[in-house]
């Protein structure tokens, strides 16, 4: 299984992106900030814990914010590598991969 990076063999190194990888990536992002939102969505609410009920509330509440963040942090990553995918795809659209003898080059900003 591929995460969607082929390990640079020649030149510079780095990484080359299978297409569609960062896509992909986004959407899983996506969606599990969607999973986490609906559970949070359907949370029960506090159990009847006799003294302790108010302190067990107010640790859900807390736990319901912290999933909150979490979900928010999944859309900005999501919303991130969108971004960046229109960036990477349009740096590859302006670099050349030049053959010399000590091995394969890119040349940037050719058209």
């Amino acid at each position: 299984m591929t995460d969607g990076l082929i390990p640079g063999t020649t030149g510079g190194g780095g990484y080359l992106l299978y297409d569609g990888a960062l896509g992909r990536l986004a959407q899983q992002l996506h969606g599990t900030g969607a999973k986490l939102d609906g559970q949070a969505a359907s949370a029960p609410n506090a159990p009847d814990a006799g003294v302790c009920t108010a302190a067990v509330a107010s640790v859900l509440e807390l736990f319901a914010e912290s999933l909150g963040g979490i979900v928010d942090a999944f859309t900005v990553s999501a919303d991130t590598v969108v971004h960046n995918q229109g960036i990477y795809a349009k740096a590859e659209q302006t670099i050349k991969y030049v053959n010399t003898p000590e091995g394969c080059k890119i040349v940037r900003g050719i058209s």
